[in-house]
């Protein structure tokens, strides 16, 4: 027979339940009743529910916080599939934020999710981001890790990172503390030092642009969308990014660090929070390795000197409103103008063709051309238009030719045009942004006239001309 219910003592405010829950937490000392009772009082933000966002969020919502956002403007498709498990066929077609809160709410029902069912832009970054302890970048987009990196300096949040595409991907934690001397914004350890005042450049994480001051220096350009990635890498890497995501929230620090001064200030921490280092792995070798990552930069548009995060800290001093500092910050942000992922500079002054006009080209009036498809190998493999089937026997030369391959190959591209240099070039690939480069290269650095990208790729194909086509 039980005993007459008599409850329990407990350091901490935690109910029977989620003694239970997260027990496995509490067991482990670095964390314990108090610690997991911190971690259940922090509202964690993870933008992007695709890859790396669908491993994380199971994982946060799991380990349990306050609030739980999660930003994503995009629907499911059957392409997700490989790498995106929160979701499943029956869910294609579905808002992915929609799903995903739907997935939470089953795995812990004791977490608040709040959806954002829309793209992080400029406007919004602001308002979505402040409302919020930690924020995870689960992006496969250039332009949007440098807008969330940025919007977190300038609001004080810690950014746990991470990326990853083919075979290879990494993680990091940016604008975190190293060690208990210093946070935030605040440069340095010492009271009222001088911002000039290098010695006491204080250990805290830099920023996505102390790494790559401008666009064109990071390799991470291409998405997984379009490069590949291997499913089970993006599961890896989301999930490290949750037990980041749970040290940051422990506000675990580094210990003592050393400094050494190269010309830049270079902190070797102790071992903990993945902050000032960059964990990489390559699933294809199965190697792993961690970098020493610089300080933030004196010379960081961003967080250095003289950079917007001063100008904005300025502001605050000058009792402006929070609605001037932040229009002001908008627009500083503008000024920096990184190269926008998924738009080539030079589409606005191209000739294009839209792809109903090229079906009909082809396959209504059969025109003679030249169709320049710039996809990588793999692409072509596994799907390309039907030009010279029985079926659609199109007088049009089909050529294959990646976009790195382009300048290497053009001498075969000239040979096509030997005997009939007035026939149309028309360039394809999957959305319209490698054929936007390839054009602009043909007729600037070639000279070759009469060429055409396709406005949109096969992606545009399938959506306006057939749908049978592949979606990828």
């Amino acid at each position: 027979m039980l005993a007459p219910s008599l409850g329990f003592e407990s350091e901490t405010s935690c109910s029977a339940s989620d003694v239970e829950r997260y027990s496995a937490h509490m067991l482990l000392k670095e964390i314990g009743a108090s610690g997991n009772e911190t971690v259940q009082q922090k509202n964690i933000l993870v933008i992007g529910a695709g890859g790396l966002g669908c491993t994380c969020i199971s994982f946060l919502a799991a380990q349990g916080c306050r609030r739980l956002g999660i930003v994503d403007g995009d629907v499911i498709s059957l392409s997700n599939l490989t790498r995106q498990v929160l979701y499943s066929t029956s869910h294609v077609g579905e808002p992915k934020v929609e799903s995903a809160q739907r997935r939470c709410t089953e795995i812990n029902p004791n977490l608040q999710v709040v959806t954002y069912p829309v793209m992080l832009e400029s406007r919004n970054a602001e308002s979505i981001i402040s409302g919020y302890d930690i924020v995870c970048d689960c992006t496969d987009n250039l332009n949007a890790r440098f807008l969330i990196s940025d919007w977190c300096v300038l609001l004080g949040k810690p950014l746990v990172s991470a990326a990853a595409v083919r075979w290879e991907g990494h993680l990091t934690v940016y604008n975190y503390p190293y060690t208990s001397h210093a946070r935030g914004l605040t440069r340095c350890a010492k009271p009222n030092a001088p911002t000039s005042d290098r010695s006491c450049w204080n250990h805290t994480s830099g920023c996505y642009r102390c790494l790559y001051p401008s666009s064109g220096q990071t390799d991470c350009s291409q998405n997984c969308s379009e490069a590949g990635v291997i499913g089970g890498l993006v599961g890896m890497l989301g999930s490290m990014q949750a037990i980041e995501v749970m040290k940051v929230a422990l506000e675990m620090k580094n210990g003592n660090c050393e400094c050494v001064d190269l010309g830049q200030p270079i902190f070797r921490p102790k071992e903990c929070v993945l902050a000032g280092r960059m964990f990489y792995y390559n699933a294809l070798q199965g190697s792993s390795r961690v970098f020493t990552l610089a300080a933030r930069r004196n010379s960081c548009v961003l967080c250095g000197i003289g950079g917007i995060a001063e100008s904005i800290e300025h502001m605050k001093t000058q009792q402006k409103s929070k609605a001037d500092i932040f229009e002001h910050a908008r627009t500083l942000l503008a000024s920096l103008a990184t190269c926008a992922l998924g738009q080539s500079p030079q589409a606005d002054c191209l000739p294009v063709i839209e792809v109903r006009d090229l079906f009909h080209q082809l396959y209504t009036e059969k025109r003679e051309c030249i169709l320049l498809d710039v996809r990588t190998a793999q692409e072509v493999e596994m799907c390309r238009l039907p030009l010279l089937s029985k079926k659609h026997a199109l007088r049009c030369i089909s050529m294959y030719v990646s976009t790195e391959e382009v300048s290497r190959k053009f001498e075969a591209i000239q040979a096509a045009l030997k005997e009939r240099a007035d026939l149309p070039i028309y360039v394809i690939c999957r959305r319209g942004v490698r054929s936007a480069k390839v054009a602009h290269e043909l007729i600037n650095t070639h000279h070759i006239s009469n060429v055409f990208s396709v406005k949109g790729g096969l992606h545009a194909w399938r959506e306006k001309v057939d749908g049978s086509f592949p979606h990828y």
